[in-house]
């Protein structure tokens, strides 16, 4: 409903991180919580291609900005990853064994 978004500076000036993934970073706090995203709308948004999506979110994942969970449907397949971004770093990980499940192949929650 705003037209604009408030950003920490902390995250912003973290030379560990490219300018690609600042960029996707301040997209991705733009939306609101809990946001759903597909990969896919990444790429379509942007100039970048899949591969430089992927490279940009493992970055923040590495840099602790982003939590990356790969979840199992109750099959036993792959299903959507699940996203949990911060403004500051943290270091938690969840396993794929958390049963948590949904169909859509891609979707993703965003928590900000």
């Amino acid at each position: 409903e705003h037209p604009f978004a408030m950003v920490s500076k902390s995250w912003i000036n973290d030379c560990n991180i490219s300018f690609k993934a600042k960029g996707i970073m301040v997209y991705l706090i733009s939306k609101p919580d809990f946001w759903k995203i597909r990969e896919c709308d990444l790429v379509n948004m942007s100039t970048e291609g899949r591969a430089a999506i992927r490279s940009a979110l493992l970055e923040l994942e590495t840099a602790g900005y982003l939590n990356i969970v790969n979840l199992r449907q109750n099959d036993g397949r792959f299903g959507p990853n699940d996203y949990e971004l911060w403004e500051e770093p943290h270091r938690v990980r969840f396993s794929a064994s958390d049963n948590r499940t949904d169909s859509n192949n891609e979707v993703s929650n965003i928590k900000v």
